[in-house]
């Protein structure tokens, strides 16, 4: 393509290249989010921010999670948008979850159903399982299509190292590499199949807030309960592009603190398209189940229900001391020492028992064997029967004690745990008696419940996600047909339709921060000086294209300004196609034709 540019045409160059230079990054991984609090929603305590630690859940959903993920049919770009590695689905993809009791409520108008549109990789993990970062975390952006606002949904899958455990999703996905340089791509070929990381667990839920800037606030989290396997190479390339381009850790937000009120619950989940017969419901996961022990178990049991928490030292004491009687034990932890004292002689003498019908055995077992003749075998025969009796006999009565044994511990330390409960109640009956002795002072009035924070705006440009019926993953097929409604707040003229490549808040493109330009912060008593307007800039063209051969005019032009405008980054709104005109020139591309017909065109 020749390119003719007017004299104002050679500012635009300039022009760009002074956007380029005045805009950077306003936030990085730096400090992992410690440095954010003057940034949109970040610095509110009030309300529950993520990322989170995931510990023991307050209870079970009663609904189910249904993920609806099938193979992505086209290709797509993997790229870095400076913060992390990310790709957009195409508006085609009917792909996201449904929250309810039946499969059969995802198909209506009113369902809790969600599309996904963006995924992002963290390396290491945002969240953690008790404490644990895990190597990477995927998240999968959603927004609500159906049964309610747009809000934004995040699943969340954690990945876990696993020797020569190579997941096929990670393998296809780095097919050509990954982008390790900001706004590269690299092409990922048809066939992803997001549902090999979904199904088969059940999910952690909870409410929370982007876990980059604005931070904003009323996100739903729904997390698999057990990470998923990979091998060390693969987590290790994602760990690697994402720690070179966010330095010096990675790019992750360090842990929130839980706020009072804010719940963590378990969701059982079905696997929409490889199982949908099967509902796997929460249990206790590998992390939890390291945790199992009984002086763990006969903790939770006595702290159910109360505030109460027995000091480890306590009970450390009280473990050391399980032989010794002292003076203040009550009535009832006397006995439980007695019985555990006497479980564990009897234990003890069976262990003996055991030992010495082992070792009687054996000598039986040697006479009989070394009896020089038939007659000597025959009368130790029944000898040897005998010590084999006693044996069994022993190792019988040791077996079914230490089988015991766990749930003897275990009803100790809840002795344990009811004597410190006394002690302490013991003590605070004293000192509400000390304090109803005292003149008592009028309590204050509680404190008003926190404030929602306002509903975050965000600046332009922005896009238009599709919603509806037509966009939700569940629906029949009938209403690819039927009207969408937007689901934002801007302007149509604003609003950015199927843009390539979407933010994680889904409100905007996913663009280098060149290719935007926010609204200035208002500030008071700032007069504005008018002047002329702005010159607009001309840009000339020429195509190899016979104008007579084109269909539409109107077409035309609308491709040619979309295709310009994806191509310098910048809104497809700030370009017009004012004139198209035909003329004659004598070589085209090296052509040797003495005349050829070329389109020119004005923008």
């Amino acid at each position: 393509m020749a390119c003719e540019r007017s004299p104002q045409g050679t500012w635009l160059p300039a022009l760009l290249v002074s956007v380029l230079l005045g805009c950077g990054a306003s936030w990085d991984y730096s400090k992992n989010g410690a440095n954010w609090g003057g940034l949109g929603q970040c610095g509110y305590g009030d309300v529950q921010q993520s990322p989170i630690d995931l510990g023991s859940a307050s209870g079970i959903e009663k609904l189910k999670l249904f993920l609806k993920y099938p193979k992505v049919s086209s290709s797509f770009q993997l790229y870095n948008n400076g913060y992390s590695i990310a790709l957009t689905l195409p508006e085609s993809y009917k792909g996201g979850f449904g929250l309810g009791e039946k499969l059969d409520d995802m198909g209506s108008e009113d369902a809790q159903a969600y599309k996904l549109w963006q995924v992002n990789f963290h390396a290491p993990s945002e969240h953690t399982l008790k404490g644990k970062q895990m190597p990477l975390e995927m998240q999968f952006m959603h927004q609500r299509v159906t049964g309610g606002s747009a809000e934004t949904a995040v699943v969340v899958v954690l990945f876990q190292e696993a020797a020569n455990r190579y997941h096929d999703l990670l393998d296809k996905l780095m097919a050509d590499g990954l982008p390790g340089k900001a706004w590269e791509e690299k092409s990922v070929a048809s066939g992803i199949d997001f549902g090999d990381v979904m199904g088969g667990a059940p999910f952690y839920k909870y409410t929370g807030s982007l876990t980059v800037p604005p931070c904003e606030s009323g996100v739903k989290y729904y997390i698999r309960q057990d990470p998923i396997s990979a091998a060390h190479s693969q987590l290790r390339k994602f760990q690697k592009a994402l720690k070179d381009t966010c330095q010096p850790r990675g790019n992750f937000r360090l842990v929130r603190p839980h706020i009072p009120g804010a719940k963590l619950t378990l969701v059982p989940s079905v696997d929409v398209i490889k199982d949908p017969d099967t509902t796997v419901k929460p249990s206790v996961s590998k992390v939890e189940k390291a945790e199992e022990d009984p002086l763990i178990a006969a903790e939770k049991k006595a702290e159910q229900g109360s505030n109460f928490h027995c000091p480890a030292t306590f009970i450390d004491e009280e473990m050391a001391n399980m032989g010794r009687i002292q003076v203040g034990d009550s009535p009832e932890f006397i006995a439980a020492k007695e019985r555990f004292n006497r479980n564990k002689r009897e234990l003890q003498v069976a262990e003996g028992a055991e030992g010495n019908a082992e070792l009687a055995y054996k000598l039986q077992q040697k006479l009989y064997n070394d009896a020089p003749g038939w007659a000597e075998k025959i009368n130790l025969k029944w000898s040897l029967e005998g010590a084999k009796a006693v044996k069994a006999g022993a190792k019988s009565t040791l077996a079914d004690l230490a089988g015991h044994a766990q749930e003897e511990l275990t009803i100790f330390t809840l002795a344990i745990y009811a004597e410190c409960k006394r002690l302490h109640d013991l003590k605070v009956a004293e000192e509400e008696a000390r304090k109803a002795a005292e003149p008592q002072a009028p309590a204050p009035p509680p404190p008003p419940p926190p404030a929602p924070p306002p509903k975050f705006e965000y600046p332009e440009p922005h896009v238009k996600l599709r919603r509806g019926m037509a966009a939700s993953p569940f629906a029949s097929g009938k209403e690819d047909t039927a009207p969408t409604e937007s689901g934002i707040s801007a302007d149509e003229g604003d609003a950015q339709a199927n843009p390539a490549r979407v933010a994680p808040n889904l409100h905007q493109p996913d663009v280098p921060p060149s290719a935007t330009i926010e609204k200035a912060k208002t500030l008071k008593d700032v007069k504005v000086k008018k002047g002329p307007p702005r010159e607009e800039i001309i840009m000339t063209v020429d195509l190899p294209v016979d104008i007579a051969s084109i269909p539409s005019k109107a077409g035309f032009k609308f491709d040619f300004v979309e295709a310009l405008a994806e191509s310098v980054e910048i809104p497809a709104s700030r370009l017009k196609v004012t004139k198209l005109e035909g003329h004659t020139v004598a070589k085209v591309h090296g052509s040797y034709s003495l005349a050829q017909r070329t389109l020119r065109g004005s923008v």
